[in-house]
């Protein structure tokens, strides 16, 4: 998948229809990987697709997450402020008229992902937004994510599984 990212952002220009979606695609792929000079390439990219001005606050959120997804499987403390900036724009979007829940329930899980990457250790900031993803998931029957933020919340409150030190 990171190589098929790279080589339809390499062959195509700017803008094109699925731009948004292999840019967010080739960030999360590259933090998975450990590649952070390709997730800086897909950092300057996706500023570069937020500049141009295309699309809408949600859209722009969406890149924005999934940004922060790959800087938080790196380790970077600028996952944070880039899910905060995800946030803003997320909010946005509701005045707008352009929100979307599946949008704010993967955001909850990317930024807990991130508290728990970086080595988070308010537990009343995870429980917090751990239970308004347990309910918008509830809400709007997303049961996969539920999954993941239930696994997320347990590993926050009762450690990692094993005992074993949590991952840089």
């Amino acid at each position: 998948a990171h190589l098929i990212c790279r080589r339809l952002l390499d062959e195509r220009r700017p803008g094109g229809e699925w731009e948004g979606e292999v840019l967010r695609a080739a960030a999360i792929n590259a933090g998975y990987l450990r590649d952070e000079a390709e997730l800086r390439r897909g950092d300057r990219r996706i500023r570069l697709a937020l500049d141009r001005g295309e699309g809408d606050s949600l859209t722009a959120a969406f890149l924005l997450e999934g940004l922060g997804r790959g800087q938080a499987s790196l380790g970077l403390p600028g996952a944070l402020e880039t899910l905060d900036e995800a946030q803003r724009l997320q909010d946005e979007s509701h005045r707008h008229n352009t929100y979307s829940g599946l949008r704010a329930v993967q955001l909850i899980r990317t930024r807990l992902q991130a508290l728990q990457a970086l080595g988070a250790t308010d537990k009343t900031e995870t429980e917090r937004l751990a239970q308004r993803g347990l309910l918008l998931c509830e809400e709007l029957g997303y049961h996969r994510y539920k999954l993941e933020i239930e696994q997320l919340l347990r590993a926050a409150i009762d450690g990692p599984p094993g005992g074993l030190p949590r991952s840089a």
